[in-house]
């Protein structure tokens, strides 16, 4: 069984500058919450987030996988955009896409 994405893109500012997000849905599957969570792959990019306050694991159970630095202007878009979010959620910033984070 497989995670296949599909979504789409919000839209938020940090500071002046507009930032892309990219909102991923994934089928719900245990190892790919796992592998988002708890892989030693990503650990670097969910300790970044965590050095500054903020748990890639936001409160719907979406991930939340951008630079710690748009971080909250990310969340604070999708309540303004009343952007829904769920645990099969995956947002990405394409910027940092080559590194994830």
């Amino acid at each position: 069984m497989g995670a296949a994405p599909s979504g789409g893109t919000t839209s938020g500012t940090s500071g002046d500058e507009a930032t892309r997000i990219i909102l991923l849905e994934y089928s719900r599957s245990d190892w790919f919450r796992r592998a988002l969570l708890e892989s030693s792959e990503l650990g670097e990019c969910r300790q970044s987030k965590v050095d500054v306050g903020h748990c890639p694991k936001l409160p719907s159970g979406a991930k939340c996988f951008v630079p710690p630095n748009i971080f909250e202007a990310v969340v604070l878009a999708l309540s303004e955009k009343h952007v829904e979010t769920h645990k099969r959620h995956v947002l990405l910033c394409p910027i940092g896409m080559a590194q994830l984070c």
